[in-house]
Order: structure tokens, then sequence, then C-alpha cells
């Protein structure tokens, strides 16, 4: 397996038996999510879900393997995508556009999902939260700032927003005015202990506390588009308390979040092993933690880098 490991050449001998085992340990568990039809459930035994099915797909393309469950999922992707480009939760839902991003990621570098991907890029460049002049001092960020929002009709947050930059910069509209304006979104979301949390930053006036996983995707978003001194703070954060993560979410986008600023853990492996241990207490992880941990191993500068 370690064929499709990115740069080999980086990795100490002793690790190599480990992240093999990894890499089949994760595929499997992921391919058991494989409908018959194309794309993947989140869980055993559910039904379609175009999230998961992004992330997997994302995590089988970084390493170049089983092309069939790639094109079968990119291909129900493609049926989920509405005529004006979104790609929502459920057809009958079509407020929850979210996975949009995700699909641009999904179809990136696949000739035959060009246009479909083109027609979810103009979607999220034509599409943003709700946005108003701050008339108090409930929220202490500027409400004004567009980025993009989870639900359709509501206001900005910093995970979707991040996740919309990201897919941009994937695919190569990460100088436009809206990436922009995004990126000024997310920096006066940055709480002034320098992290993030899921987008606001106090509350009538107390200051909120950050969340790891938001971090992550804050850092991966603004990857060479801020100085690092900028998130400096953020990579601090991230790196003091990497050792102590043991759940999926929270692990796999603080090490995408440290890599993406060309951060790695002494032990990345082995804290990815640590965390899959965590299923004997809990069941096994579904669908998007496990590609989430898949993709995390095997990105060493980010998710961006890793995909495009």
């Amino acid at each position: 397996m370690l064929q499709y490991y990115p740069d080999i050449t980086l990795i100490k001998k002793q690790e190599i038996k480990i992240i093999d085992k990894l890499i089949k340990e994760m595929t499997e568990s992921i391919i058991k999510k494989l409908l018959p039809g194309g794309g993947f459930t989140n869980n055993e035994n559910g039904s379609y879900r175009p999230d998961a099915t992004s992330w997997a797909v994302n995590a089988f393309s970084s390493l170049n393997i089983n092309d069939s469950s790639i094109h079968s999922a990119s291909e129900k992707l493609k049926q989920t995508q509405m005529p004006d480009g979104r790609v929502t939760l459920q057809k009958n839902q079509p407020q929850t556009c979210w996975p949009t991003p995700l699909a641009i990621m999904a179809w990136h570098n696949k000739k035959k999902f060009q246009d479909n991907q083109n027609k979810a890029v103009h979607f999220m460049l034509n599409f943003s939260g709700l946005h108003w002049e701050k008339r108090d001092f409930t929220a202490g960020h500027d409400t004004m700032i567009r980025g993009w929002p989870w639900i359709e009709n509501t206001h900005s947050w910093v995970e979707p927003t991040a996740m919309a930059m990201i897919a941009l910069e994937i695919a190569d509209k990460g100088n436009h005015t809206r990436s922009v304006e995004a990126k000024r979104m997310l920096l006066d979301r940055q709480l002034s202990s320098g992290r993030w949390n899921y987008g606001n930053t106090t509350v009538f006036g107390q200051q909120l506390r950050p969340m790891l996983e938001s971090t992550g995707m804050a850092l991966n978003a603004l990857q060479r588009k801020v100085k690092r001194k900028a998130v400096q703070k953020s990579l601090d954060y991230l790196q003091n308390n990497i050792e102590q993560l043991k759940t999926p979410f929270s692990l796999g986008w603080g090490l995408l979040g440290l890599g993406s600023w060309g951060i790695e853990p002494a032990d990345k492996p082995g804290l990815i092993v640590r965390c899959l241990r965590q299923q004997g207490i809990f069941g096994t992880y579904n669908t998007l933690q496990m590609s989430l941990l898949l993709v995390a191993l095997i990105a060493q500068k980010g998710l961006v880098d890793l995909i495009k």
C-alpha cells in the first residue's frame, strides 16, 4: 500500500509497517460502506450520503486506489447535483447545501466531471450567508463580512467558510473576490487568543472558548494567504494539544491544520493508531471520520496540497 504514499522518503523505516497497516485498515473500513449503485453511506446499512461519499472519494483519489469505486461515487454525486450547481444533503432539502465544497474537491482532476465541478464552483461564488449591519454588541464579530453558511438563509460560520475557501483554492478560484472577502471574515472571527471556534468571538462581552477542529479548518483555508505571524498562536495551540486528542474529528483536523503550515508531530501514525483503538469503546467510526483520518495520515502539507 505504501507505494501510494506521497513521499515515502520522508518516512522513518520503523513507521513503514505501521502506516501500511493503517492505510489497509482504514480503506477496508470505508469500502464496507460502498453502495451497489455507487456512493457511500456514513454508517453500515445506512443510506447514501453526499458528504460521506465526497470524503471517501477524496481519500481514495489521494491514494490512487479503487478506481471503480471512485468513478461510481463521483457519478452518484453528479446525480445528486441540482440544476443551479449545489449539492445538498437531501434533494428534498435544497437549503442543506453545505456538502457542495466537498463535491468540488471530489470532482477535482476528473475530466468526466469537470462540468459538474464548474457548476458547483459557480454556485459557491454566487451564494453566501445572511449578513447585516451590526446594530448592537451582542456578538463581537463584524456581521457584514460575507462567508458561507451551513444552511441557506442563515449566517456565515467558520467551518463552512473554511471548507468553501479550501474548495475554491483547489478549483483555482483562491484569488476570487469572494475568497478574499472570506479570508477577511476568518481573520475577523479569530479569537483574541489567536484561535478559532465555530464563529463567534464574544457574546455579551464574554470571549468564547476555542475549538481544535475549527482551528484546524481555518489554518488549512488560510494556508499561504496570510503571514505565519497571523496564525502562530493557533499553531501553538494545536501543537500543545495534539498529543491529547483521541477523537477522529479533532485529531484529523488538528493534523491537517499543522500540516498545512509545515508541522508534523513526531509520532503522527502512533496518534492515529491510538485514535483507532477508541473504536473498541465507542464503536466503529463512520465514513466521514475514517476518511478524515486517512486523509490526515497521508497529507503532509494540508488538504489543499493533497487534493490539488
